[in-house]
C-alpha cells in the first residue's frame, strides 16, 4: 500500500474503523476511500478488502485533512484504478454516476459560514 502522506503515526483506532465499516459497506461491494489535499495531491484506492480499507484509513488518518469514504457501493470496474490499496496522485475518483444504488443519504446542515471555518460548540 501506497502511504501519500505518513508524517507521524496515527492515532486512529484501526478497531472503531473496522466496526465502522462493517455498519455502512455490504460485503462483496467495491467502496472508494479518498484522501484529500496530501503532499501528493489527492489520493484514493477502491476496496472490496474492508480489513485492508480499515487499515490504510488508520495509516492515513491524522496526517492530511480527511480520510474518506463512499458510503453506497461503486462499480466494481472501479477497482481496476488501485485494487485494495491507496495510490497517490489519483486523477479520476467516484462520480455519481459510478454509485450503483442509494443504501445511504446523508444530510448534512450547516449554518452559513466562510469556508475553512469548523463548527463552534454552540453550533
Amino acid at each position: 500500500m501506497t502511504n501519500p502522506q505518513a508524517t507521524a503515526p496515527s492515532k486512529a483506532d484501526l478497531a472503531e474503523i473496522r466496526r465502522a465499516l462493517a455498519l455502512l459497506c455490504e460485503p462483496d461491494r467495491t467502496y472508494e476511500l479518498r484522501v484529500l489535499h496530501t503532499r501528493q495531491g489527492t489520493a484514493s484506492g477502491y476496496f472490496t478488502d474492508f480489513a485492508k480499507m480499515a487499515t490504510a484509513a488508520a495509516v492515513l488518518s491524522g496526517n492530511c485533512p480527511g480520510v474518506y469514504t463512499t458510503l453506497n457501493p461503486c462499480n466494481p470496474i472501479l477497482i481496476a484504478r488501485a485494487v485494495n490499496r491507496v495510490k497517490p496522485y489519483a486523477r479520476e475518483t467516484t462520480q455519481d454516476a459510478d454509485i450503483l444504488r442509494r443504501r445511504w443519504l446523508p444530510v448534512d446542515f450547516d449554518p452559513r459560514r466562510p469556508g475553512g471555518i469548523s463548527r463552534s460548540d454552540a453550533d
